[in-house]
């Protein structure tokens, strides 16, 4: 029986006027199995010298290969009343694949943290397997007052295989 390996794509730039501007990647899976992608995250944001954190575990389900919650995309983005201040948001995640795992089983529940939108989450975090995915994402911008669509905080963003 061969290896699961989960992936994930570049970063794309993406512009989301209701929600944000950032950037978005996907996940990719190489299974037939059924279970569980979770990422933990670490969130911060500062805006006009006020640091707050959140620390939290999303998911998305994969039923037999299929990733579903949006197919596996993942989004950082900087929210759009953002912009009229100074600010930068950064994100340090680490992902991996769960077979068999069931939201219910992980302790996960549909918009249980705000700041992970629509997926499964929770507040506290798992340890790493060995194998996983690990992302830092920062987004830096000065207070500028421009509109919405031209909006464009300066983005910098490492991903890292861990084997």
């Amino acid at each position: 029986m061969s290896e699961t390996t989960l992936t994930i794509s570049d970063f794309a730039p993406v512009r989301r006027p209701k929600w944000g501007v950032g950037s978005k990647a996907n996940f990719r899976i190489n299974t037939k199995a059924t279970g569980v992608i979770v990422q933990n995250v670490t969130h911060h944001t500062t805006l006009e010298g006020h640091r707050t954190t959140h620390r939290f575990m999303e998911g998305w389900k994969v039923d037999r290969g299929v990733i579903q919650d949006g197919g596996g995309a993942d989004f950082f983005l900087v929210p759009p009343d953002y912009r009229d201040v100074k600010g930068v948001v950064e994100i340090d995640a680490t992902a991996w694949f769960i077979p068999h795992a069931t939201f219910t089983g992980l302790g996960m529940r549909r918009r249980a943290v705000a700041i992970a939108g629509t997926l499964h989450a929770r507040k506290r975090t798992l340890k790493p397997p060995r194998t996983h995915i690990r992302r830092h994402w920062k987004a830096s911008w000065r207070a500028s007052g421009v509109g919405v669509r031209a909006f464009q905080p300066t983005i910098t963003h490492k991903t890292n295989y861990v084997f």
